[in-house]
């Protein structure tokens, strides 16, 4: 059985990205998010993690993004549309927003 070193340095720096985001530090979760991409792009819940980021910095339209990478990769990510709607809620996308609280349930 082989070990997959990337996906070990990919959860890693996941869980580094989300340790910075809990502190406050916006930013460099998004790059601890950004190198872990670059390892291993097919992982949603980086890109989820990304997403969360970007809205606590009030990138909303980048953090939309995200949350759509993640949905791509794993359709049935219920945190992932949620948060999504989240974001669309504080653009005021409201019937967006609903539609995908709908897909969460």
């Amino acid at each position: 059985m082989s070990v997959d070193h990337d996906s070990i340095k990919a959860n890693d720096l996941l869980v580094e990205g989300k340790k910075l985001d809990d502190e406050g530090k916006h930013e460099e979760a998004v790059a601890s998010f950004d190198k872990a991409i670059e390892i291993k792009p097919k992982f949603a819940d980086v890109w989820n993690g990304k997403g969360d980021a970007l809205q606590k910095l009030e990138r909303y339209e980048d953090a939309i993004a995200s949350y759509d990478k993640a949905i791509e990769i794993d359709p049935k990510n219920a945190e992932a549309w949620n948060h999504k709607g989240n974001a669309l809620s504080t653009l005021s996308r409201y019937d967006d927003a609903f539609a995908c609280y709908d897909k969460a349930t």
